[in-house]
């Protein structure tokens, strides 16, 4: 139980580093600045979404105790970089700003939180999820101190400090992580199993779809701000994105319930215990329910305790966590078409969503404050109605 408590922990405060720097820019710092924060940090998030994909997800599938971790571990470093480099290029060739300084700022970025991430999942496979939640309350305490002394002692506005900053503590809670797989598990890096052509083919092979399918959805939900930046004010561009921070909360219960649920899914699937499924979907969406309506509350409560009452924040925020709790409650479709291994039909759902649903918000909503908010509300509804639909006629 103490585990799986740990295991909570720790994904609450990998999420909060992403919810809470938003939240402190957005309050803190001036609208422009901001703006630019939320752009850059957006834009470098892909890297973390391409190599949940193709490593995360392959080491979770073949490293299953130590010593295959430790066969592993030094080829996932050598992929995780390279992965790193080729879409930190293609970051910073899109980038409207470009300057040696940023390049950098991008590249470290987009190498150092999904290392971070690989290496704190690496401790849920040793079964050590205590050290994983203290690695990211480090994260969470060497952001936020540096962010308070940067503001509130020197009073710095310009965004790439913060962004500069964020990496160091990056780098500090990775390298914690890095010393204890060294000393106590004896995990490291070796020149030998650097590379393996079969390992590449086997990890392109299991991870393909699900980055594929990972790539529209972040596209849809992460790459609308950098699509549609210069479509609305600045103003409604970092009140979505706070809005979309405050309703995540949602989505952090949901992702911890999907860690627990398919491998029982996984299991019923192959015994064709549909009866079992049946009571598992009961349950779910009756405790995804309550917790929906629950944290949409806290979302809206918490906002207006931080920032002033405005209508549109409010319909933005609305919609916002009705597409949390909705596209939430569906997953459980999306989770047992995975159980049955059908990435594919996952990743054209989103495919053909991405691209109807930005191709009608370019026309029908443009210079429109809740272009984003609806363009992702409607995205949610529509794979999630296709999910469900989908694995219907395939268990038919």
């Amino acid at each position: 139980m103490k585990y799986k408590l740990w295991k909570y922990i720790d994904q609450f405060l990998f999420a909060l580093i992403n919810i809470g720097t938003i939240l402190f820019i957005s309050k803190f710092i001036n609208e422009h600045e901001a703006s630019n924060y939320i752009y850059v940090t957006t834009f470098t998030s892909l890297s973390l979404v391409v190599n949940a994909a193709f490593i995360i997800s392959p080491t979770w599938y073949y490293c299953t105790n130590i010593e295959r971790l430790k066969e592993y571990h030094s080829f996932n470093l050598l992929l995780l970089i390279l992965s790193s480099i080729v879409v930190s290029i293609f970051i910073y060739t899109l980038m409207r700003e470009k300057n040696l300084l940023l390049s950098i700022n991008i590249f470290l970025l987009c190498l150092l939180f999904p290392l971070f991430d690989y290496l704190r999942r690496i401790l849920y496979i040793l079964k050590d999820e205590k050290k994983a939640g203290i690695s990211s309350l480090l994260l969470v305490c060497l952001t936020l101190v540096s962010y308070v002394i940067l503001k509130f002692i020197y009073n710095i506005e310009e965004y790439i400090y913060y962004i500069s900053y964020l990496i160091l503590s990056l780098f500090t809670s990775s390298l914690f992580i890095l010393i204890k797989l060294t000393l106590k598990y004896e995990i490291n890096f070796h020149i030998k199993t650097l590379f393996s052509p079969q390992k590449l083919k086997n990890y392109i092979s299991l991870g393909k779809w699900s980055a594929l399918s990972m790539l529209c959805f972040w596209i849809s939900t992460q790459g609308i701000f950098i699509i549609f930046n210069n479509h609305i004010s600045n103003q409604a561009f970092v009140i979505s994105k706070v809005c979309l921070s405050f309703s995540s909360i949602i989505a952090i219960f949901f992702s911890a319930i999907e860690n627990n649920l398919m491998p029982s899914l996984r299991k019923n699937i192959i015994n064709k215990d549909f009866v079992n499924i049946e009571k598992i979907k009961v349950k779910y969406f009756k405790n995804g329910l309550i917790i929906s309506i629950l944290f949409t509350f806290i979302s809206i409560v918490s906002y207006f305790l931080l920032y002033d009452f405005n209508y549109t924040a409010l319909f933005i925020l609305l919609m916002l966590c009705f597409y949390q709790a909705f596209s939430g409650l569906f997953k459980i479709y999306a989770y047992l078409l995975k159980s049955i291994n059908n990435y594919n039909l996952l990743f054209y759902i989103n495919l053909f969503c991405t691209i109807v649903i930005l191709t009608l918000a370019s026309i029908l909503l443009d210079k429109n404050n809740y272009l984003i908010s609806i363009t992702v509300l409607i995205f949610g509804i529509s794979t999630s109605i296709l999910y469900k639909i989908a694995l219907h006629f395939h268990l038919r």
